[in-house]
């Protein structure tokens, strides 16, 4: 702080002004120790700021505005001059207060606030007591707000970015981290509806996108979009910057002649330059001709270019990022800006600035295969500098040096950078012995970043040999700096601040063995077992009250170090139980007692599930006696997995402020890593071997959590839920995953007694997570649960899609459409158990429910409620009356999302209820079809004119279903979209090819004689002749070809046969897959059986002469068994028969023809005797898009309803073994009759068992 201060007021002193020079020069710099502010420190931080400040005599600024300039013509020149003398005293006051106050800020927040060049310290000041001092920083507010928040149109969007910095801010502030990932998602999500395309734009962006450059980014489209002058560009840069500018010469010019001092009228208190940016490309001209070399031309360019880019101004911006990113394309780039970051006469916001623009650059050239990489000689000069500048450098620097060297290492270490690991330990070694644990900690960062390969990467020798590289030359020194750093612990055990330090260089220490024993166990480690487990025990004992004891931050950073230990011994207990079996003992008696202690604690999360993690790892392994005491099941039971799985402020904050987060946890399973969950982990681990004695103690639990609720329900609910999520979690899945038992209560009963009372209460917003946790437990049961219970209980659970809390209603749809998935195998087959008859009479109650639950706060788009709609249209009886509001709502929902697409679960089950509405509704009430197209056809026009891309292929499936309920001819609408169809441009997008093909599908089923007209059959099969050239569009290719053989006759085909045969087989010659194969033997079945055997022989011998021949023994033969699916194995079955007994040249006695024929045989009988699955598919799920999604890129998705219901004609569904009896006995019998051997030399004799079954 004071180097810095110091800095700033050499700086200054360089201006003419003498006030303001004898004003720096007064300022007494006195080393003050500020805590930084993390947001849970501001009392503690703002006393000290305060006292800090005052000492500066700069206090003033943050409760005084800047003096005014009088500006009445009655003030006298001195008055004048003495305001302005003022005004500029309180302005560099005000720049140093500023920066002091942004110093004293944790990483993250200062981050937050330090891009606000425009804010003075007083709004600054004010901005983090309103965030940190008053009653409305709650958790649960400031969550709710940022959940919440959502840009709209006509405002600014950066103002609006923000202001969503500001609310991310407080929640960071309040102890709940966001992950910056996360973060940056969110913003793109929540970019207003006109900004779509370039959502999209950034959706697509396949390299990690750092808040900063999205921010830049988001900034250059807002002001492309604005058509009004932007003010000077340069309004932002401090003056006490200048002396810095101008302090450079070039061709006997100082930049301080093309820096423009003028005042912005919208500011007049701020001082502003204005670049002339010809000269900085003349000065890039130069910078170039002298390759990069390090003069202060180069110093001047990088300089004033990395300021550039902190312009929150556009047309400034790109010109500095464009000068940059022509630079980077020199040798001596990365060089020269490295040594810039460690030019100490630079400001620290433009050195941190190149330290990031350094970072990117060597993650896109430092390969060789990069377009421009980094010449090997620039490499080597990098590699030199990079770990002492490293290490002297500030935090934030360093940690932009350390990921920098990381990149670095990633690819050369340690082979092309041996030197790196021995320049680290002596550096090491240096720091520890001058007590300098920043550079400590510094050096371990880098060394942990370049271990951690070592746990991600699949075995293999090359990684083998650079383990034991690092561990030559790094175990030892790791040892002995674990050893150092425990005696410095101990000595400093009642200095806070000297213990910080001290166990963070712990727990990486830590982390790197982590690394080092993760593959195998290393010799060096097995040797020194004993030293490494005494230090971990010793931290899991041992408590430092002068940390621990002054707060939360405190125990969580020893929680840390005891959590790293914890990853190490459940390693070793994993993957070396051999040696560790004798450590085994003692350690389990340490984290059992931590465990007891901080199962108390709400806030000790990660400390808590690693160490329950080690325990379960014992208790499932021959060890598991250590945990067979009826005492100590008992205290596991009791002291730890209660107080685990008893829900937390935490859960509660979640299930208001994130119903999506909570049910992924909650019912979805990704709650792997919480205290509940663990714990649960944990009692089924010791059940394995001690199942009887597990559930007589959770059985006892849950029966006193029930009775604890009994006393006093509304002050002991936890309690209820407890018991349930106990129930629930610790039930076991069977065989399938659909049905679940348990052992620990007889279902039924506890249904009756614990979950009815809670469905049947008449308050749906009473006790919310009761009712949850209740609606769960007839989810997961419902297998279990008698259908006239469930029935009785259907009309309750409809109810509380009405209710207000997220969570309820949309477990309550889950409920539902879970129940309607329910079936009962009788032994023969499987049958659902609820069908429309059961949900017929509450039908028009249960949709209007689900929509109501739609126009909820927060579930507008609710994927859970959306797929219950789309199950219920599947089962139940759509009539009249039901299907027109539901079409009506769902194409209102539909218009809603076209907007602003985010939810791509949401928006497939939206889909797919509305196909399967229209092919329920229409194919029973045909006479609604004019109505469906009224309401969807304006909705489908919508998504192809506003280019809502993510849309394109739901919206041609859904043409393809309307299309195919039009009765012939074809309306002249429908006839236009069948022209456009056929233009080459709109099958350029491959997403969009399948669901174009279901389209023309349709058309050619149901408008077969318009492809004789105006050449569309040319168009057609110059589209089908692109499609199979291609592997991945081959299949959609056929099934394009398939229906126009299929409905056209032979005469209008013949003239193009011989192209699409030679378009085939030279497809077939050049690059061959098994799926061609399978495709050209279905078609060629289909044409067989359609136009007949000569037909299709001639028509192929007419390319080649006794071409057939070789097609039908290379692939049709040989292949003819890989044909999968209902009906195209019958209409290869019917086809190949057919050839079987009604082809000539197959029924001469040819000694080559007679092997031919028994081989077709052999495969039809090898076809027929394949086990035929069922494959209707009456569950369609909900394709996987990712957890995390936000917004996706156009891909095809199949809408199972709107698939087409007449792919082949009625001649193709024929009975197999009719034809076989029919024709196929005979033709052997004959055959037989006319050969010695008849077919026994081709059918092995299962072949013959399975055809005789099959007959």
């Amino acid at each position: 702080m004071e180097s810095r201060m110091r800095s700033e007021g050499n700086e200054m002193k360089q201006t003419s002004n003498p006030s303001r020079s004898s004003r720096l020069q007064s300022i007494p710099l006195i080393p003050i120790a500020t805590t930084r502010l993390t947001g849970r420190n501001y009392y503690c931080w703002k006393r000290q700021m305060e006292f800090f400040l005052k000492q500066l005599k700069v206090y003033y600024v943050v409760i005084e505005s800047c003096p005014e300039i009088p500006v009445s013509p009655a003030a006298s020149l001195e008055e004048i001059c003495l305001a302005k003398s003022h005004a500029q005293m309180w302005m560099n006051d005000d720049y140093i207060c500023r920066h002091s106050i942004l110093n004293s800020l944790s990483d993250q927040l200062f981050d937050q606030y330090s891009i606000k060049t425009t804010t003075n310290a007083r709004e600054l000041w004010g901005e983090l007591k309103s965030l940190y001092d008053d009653d409305f920083g709650t958790k649960r507010c400031h969550v709710n707000n940022y959940i919440q928040f959502q840009m709209i149109d006509g405002v600014s969007v950066v103002e609006q970015v923000e202001q969503l910095h500001r609310i991310a801010g407080s929640v960071t502030a309040s102890g709940i981290h966001i992950d910056e990932t996360f973060h940056i998602s969110a913003i793109i999500s929540k970019l207003p509806p006109s900004w779509k395309n370039v959502r999209a734009k950034l959706m697509m962006h396949q390299e990690y996108l750092p808040l900063d450059k999205l921010i830049y980014w988001l900034k250059d489209e807002e002001d492309s979009r604005s058509s009004q002058q932007q003010q000077s560009p340069y309004s932002f840069i401090p003056r006490s910057l200048l002396p810095l500018l101008s302090s450079f010469q070039i061709l006997g010019h100082t930049l301080q002649s093309h820096l423009i001092p003028h005042s912005s009228p919208s500011h007049s208190q701020s001082a502003a330059l204005q670049i002339d940016h010809f000269f900085l490309r003349r000065l890039l001209n130069l910078v170039k001709t002298l390759k990069m070399e390090w003069n202060p031309q180069t110093l001047q360019f990088l300089s004033q270019s990395f300021l550039g880019t902190l312009s929150p101004q556009p047309e400034p911006r790109r010109h500095a990022e464009k000068n940059l990113s022509d630079a980077a394309d020199n040798p001596n780039y990365g060089l020269a800006v490295l040594r810039l970051v460690a030019e100490p006469s630079v400001d620290e916001q433009i050195r941190q600035c190149a330290a990031v623009n350094f970072k990117n650059h060597l993650k896109t050239r430092w390969m060789p295969s990069s377009a421009t990489p980094i010449p090997d000689s620039e490499k080597e000069q990098i590699k030199t500098l990079i770990v002492p500048l490293m290490l002297s450098a500030t935090p934030r620097i360093q940690a932009q040096l350390s990921e920098a060297l990381a990149v670095i290492g990633n690819h050369d270490f340690p082979r092309l950078w041996p030197a790196l690991l021995p320049e680290l330990k002596a550096s090491l070694e240096t720091a520890i012995n001058a007590n300098d644990f920043a550079s400590v900690n510094g050096i371990l960062a880098t060394v942990n970043s370049l271990f951690k390969k070592f746990r991600y990467q699949f075995k293999s020798d090359p990684l083998l040999l650079d383990l034991k590289y690092c561990l030559d030359n790094f175990a030892a020194p790791l040892s002995s700096t674990v050893v150092s750093i425990s005696g410095k612990i101990n000595e400093a055990a009642g200095s806070a601040a000297t213990l910080r330090q001290l166990i963070e260089a712990q727990r990486i220490c830590f982390r790197i063995f982590y690394s080092l024993n993760f593959l195998d166990l290393p010799e060096y480690f097995e040797d020194n077992a004993d030293k490494w487990m005494k230090e971990f025990k010793n931290y899991l004992t041992v408590r430092y009250p002068a940390i621990e004891d002054i707060g939360a931050d405190g125990v969580s950073l020893v929680d840390e170090l005891r959590a790293a230990v914890c990853e190490n011994i459940s390693h070793y207990m994993e993957k070396e139980e051999e040696l560790f079996q004798k450590y085994l003992k003692e350690f389990v008696e340490a984290v059992w007692s931590l465990l007891v202690v901080a199962s108390a604690s709400p806030s000790r999360e990660r400390l808590t599930v690693t160490a329950i993690k080690f325990l379960t790892i014992v208790s499932t392994s021959v060890h598991h006696e250590l945990f067979a005491g009826d005492e100590i099941l008992q205290q596991i039971t009791q002291s730890i997995v209660i107080p685990n799985v008893m829900l937390r402020d935490e859960d509660e904050e979640l299930f208001e402020m994130n119903y999506v987060e909570f049910i992924r946890r909650d019912m979805e399973g990704s709650d792997l890593d919480t205290r509940r969950r663990i714990a649960c982990e944990l009692l089924k681990g010791i059940a394995g071997n001690y199942k009887q004695k597990i559930t007589e103690r959770v059985s006892t639990q849950i029966h006193n959590c029930l009775a604890m609720f009994a006393e006093n329900p509304a002050a002991n609910w936890k309690y209820k839920d407890c018991a349930i999520y106990l129930v629930v979690s610790l039930a076991t899945k069977k065989a399938g995953g659909a049905s679940i038992s348990t052992d620990l209560v007889d279902v039924e009963s506890f249904f009756r007694s614990v979950i009815v009372p809670e469905l049947q209460g008449q308050d749906v917003n009473a006790f919310p997570m009761l009712k949850a946790g209740a609606l769960k437990f007839f989810t997961m049961f419902r297998v279990l649960i008698p259908k006239p219970i469930a029935m009785a209980l259907v009309g309750d659970v409809v109810r509380f899609l009405g209710s207000d809390v997220n969570v309820v209603h949309s477990y309550a749809a889950t409920c539902i459409e879970k129940l309607l998935l329910v079936k009962d195998n009788n032994g023969v087959h499987s049958q659902a158990r609820y069908t429309s008859m059961d949900i017929g009479p509450i039908l028009p109650v249960l949709m209007t429910n689900l929509f109501g639950a739609l126009e909820k706060p927060e579930s507008e788009e609710n994927q859970y409620i959306m797929r219950c709609i789309m199950r219920v249209f599947q089962v139940a009886d759509i009539s009249p009356e039901v299907a027109s509001p539901s079409i009506t709502g769902l194409t209102s929902i539909l218009n809603r999302v076209c907007e602003n697409p985010k939810n791509p679960v949401f928006n497939h089950c939206l889909f797919e209820a509305v196909a399967t509405l229209v092919r329920r509704a229409c194919e029973k009430t045909p006479s609604l079809v004019p109505a469906f197209e009224s309401c969807l056809l304006p909705s489908l026009q919508m998504i192809l004119a506003k280019d809502v891309t993510e849309f394109f292929p739901y919206a041609f499936q859904l043409l393809a279903q309307l299309v195919d309920l039009s009765r012939p001819p074809v309306p002249a609408h429908y006839m236009q979209i069948f022209d456009i169809l056929l233009t080459p441009d709109l099958w350029k997008k491959s997403a969009n090819v399948p669901a174009l093909v279901r389209l023309l599908q349709s058309f050619l089923q149901q408008a077969p004689n318009e492809l004789n007209r105006e050449g569309r059959l040319r168009n057609v099969l110059g589209i089908f002749n692109r499609l199979v050239s291609s592997p991945s569009t081959e299949e959609q290719g056929f099934h394009i070809l398939n229906p126009v053989i299929e409905n056209l006759g032979y005469d209008v085909m013949a003239e193009y046969m011989n192209h699409i045969w030679a378009s085939l087989f030279t497809r077939l010659q050049n690059s061959k897959t098994p799926r061609l194969v399978r495709c050209l033997i279905i078609f060629m079945s289909l044409f067989l059986v359609k136009h007949g055997i000569q037909t299709l022989v001639d028509s192929i011998n007419s390319v080649q002469p006794n071409l057939f021949h070789v097609i039908l023994g290379q692939f049709w033969i040989p292949n003819l068994k890989t044909i999968t699916g209902y009906t195209e194995v019958k209409l290869s079955a019917v086809a190949s028969s057919k050839l079987l007994c009604e082809s000539a040249s197959l029924l001469a006695l040819d000694p080559a023809v007679e092997e031919l024929w028994g081989k077709l045989l052999d495969g039809i009988v090898t076809l027929l005797s394949l086990p035929e699955e069922d494959r209707v598919e009456d569950e369609p799920e909900v394709p996987d898009f990712g957890e995390a999604t936000t917004g996706y890129q156009a891909t095809f998705v199949r809408l199972h309803n709107a698939d087409s219901r007449h792919l082949l004609p009625n001649i193709f569904l024929l009975l197999i073994k009719l034809h076989l009896l029919s024709y196929v006995i005979p033709t052997i019998l004959l055959y037989y009759k006319k050969t010695q051997d008849g077919w026994i030399g081709y059918v092995d004799g299962d072949g013959e068992w399975d055809f005789i079954q099959f007959c």
